[in-house]
């Protein structure tokens, strides 16, 4: 396996991780947007605050977009329930493999080659793992 892939699959594996923090955290920045939206005659400092809510939300809106289109293009394969359980879940491959009927080998094997697609989706040509 090159050591690109390596790299790509750990970033992958930690934007996943932190999917449901991040629709948590779009959730609260869009609260606190609506309850500044609510002071619109405060001080011009609020505006610079409000300024900064919405950069996070447009920028934590395109990480779960990118991140949506990427396991869009493997929700169709069999084991895709391998990365829902592990990434959006956090359940252990021992638990998936008993969920699902198989050795945790085969969870793990499976579970990396779908990293693969969707470390490409993320990255490109570059994620591609080369020998």
């Amino acid at each position: 396996m090159s050591e690109n892939f390596a790299i790509y699959r750990q970033q992958t594996e930690r934007r996943l991780f932190a999917y449901n923090d991040l629709k948590a955290k779009l959730s609260h920045d869009i609260s606190d947007l609506t309850a500044s939206d609510r002071g619109a005659s405060d001080p011009p400092e609020a505006a610079t605050e409000t300024d900064g809510i919405r950069r996070q939300i447009a920028e934590t809106a395109r990480e779960l977009s990118r991140l949506d289109d990427a396991l869009d293009a493997v929700r169709d394969d069999c084991y895709f329930a391998v990365i829902r359980m592990r990434y959006l879940e956090g359940v252990k491959d021992e638990d998936i493999a008993e969920r699902v009927c198989c050795d945790v080998s085969t969870v793990r094997r499976n579970r990396k080659r779908i990293l693969q697609r969707v470390a490409v989706r993320l990255y490109g040509a570059a994620a591609v793992a080369r020998e």
